[in-house]
């Protein structure tokens, strides 16, 4: 996504992002995007707002552990581009409860 006016025009955002997930759902087969693609619009369960901190979207999708090893590598790149982000010692990820 890229801002098309304004002090910013040209700058793109989510590029990573972007590129990791566009070519994870090349490399699946038919079925496996079918299976994958949840929606052709975003749903709008997958907002939350105040008071849902503990709201739990039901499991959809396709299974990591069903892809091929090069399908695999990617998602975890893609995964990589959002939990790479994380600070180490952030309680919410990775503590030991």
């Amino acid at each position: 996504m890229a801002a098309h006016e304004g002090p910013y025009a040209g700058t793109r955002v989510f590029q990573a992002e972007e590129q990791g997930g566009l070519a994870l759902m090349r490399a699946l087969t038919p079925e496996q995007r079918r299976q994958a693609t949840l929606a052709a619009e975003l749903p709008g369960e997958v907002f939350t707002a105040a008071f849902r901190d503990n709201f739990e979207l039901k499991y959809e999708g396709l299974r990591g552990d069903v892809l091929a090893s090069g399908q695999k590598r990617l998602l975890l790149e893609v995964l990589e581009t959002y939990v790479g982000r994380i600070r180490p010692g952030t309680p919410e990820y990775g503590s030991t409860r």
